[in-house]
């Protein structure tokens, strides 16, 4: 299951003849993004519950052991689902700034179909696989 499915989000139906990034498709990456954010808020403020409450309920040795092998884990993730959210921002503040779904290398058009898959993209395609092959040098 992908992303705008799991969210309950219809993908953009593209009008024929429609202006690239017109507002029905910022309207549609704005409440796609807000509602991925509040997902990763979500499970995010339901982890940290379940920190707090397993590290006062796990009395064997073995047991805690293991709780704190999956608890590094779950830090990492959490952490990592920080970094998306604050991306998520920057997303939601440039289509405020009407500049979301351009790229922020070449100003061309990074794509629906790309959005749809990666709503926080901010290259075209092009130049993301330039930057990471020379990432790879």
């Amino acid at each position: 299951m992908n992303l705008i499915t799991q969210l309950g989000i219809t993908p953009y139906d593209e009008q024929e003849g429609e202006e690239y990034m017109c507002e029905n498709q910022l309207s549609h990456f704005r409440n796609y993004l807000i509602a991925w954010k509040n997902l990763l808020l979500n499970t995010s403020e339901l982890t940290a519950g379940q920190i707090q409450h397993d590290a006062t309920t796990i009395p064997d040795a073995n047991d805690r052991a293991s709780y704190e092998s999956n608890l590094g884990f779950l830090l990492k993730r959490n952490g990592r689902e920080r970094k998306l959210v604050t991306r998520i921002d920057k997303s939601i503040s440039a289509i405020e700034n009407n500049t979301y779904g351009f790229c922020k290398s070449c100003q061309a058009d990074i794509g629906l179909k790309r959005l749809e898959a990666r709503p926080v993209a901010n290259e075209c395609i092009d130049c993301k696989s330039l930057a990471e092959d020379a990432e790879k040098i």
